[in-house]
């Protein structure tokens, strides 16, 4: 068995496509997974099985950067906008449940309370 876990970075093989796991579920047997490349993807979830299967038979791989990211510095005005960008948005990321689109509607109400 794969171990999959969130943020990990997946490469469709027959396309070269990236996609990030945004939330695994175990109980509930689903992965989301979010494609990387396409400039308006929404999170879509998949048997978690059906994952794990596709990485046994190669049709996806773990990610692998050619070269390892060099650090980034962020001035303090940057920091300040990712933080409160963050803080926007940290109640609905509590909520796995925000990755279903049947579930959104009412996660606004989340948005208003914090």
């Amino acid at each position: 068995m794969t171990m999959l876990f969130k943020n990990q970075i997946l490469t469709l093989v027959e396309s070269g496509n990236n996609l990030r796991i945004l939330n695994v579920d175990p109980v509930n047997n689903m992965a989301w997974l979010f494609d990387l490349k396409h400039p308006k993807a929404l999170p879509r979830p998949h048997l978690l099985e059906s994952v794990e299967e596709a990485l046994r038979e190669g049709l996806l791989v773990e990610f692998e950067a050619s070269a390892p990211a060099a650090p980034r510095k962020h001035s303090e005005a940057a920091v300040s906008r990712r933080d409160k960008a963050y803080d926007a948005i940290e109640p609905l990321i509590q909520h796995p449940g925000i990755l279903d689109a049947l579930n959104r509607p009412g996660f606004p109400r989340l948005l208003r309370a914090s």
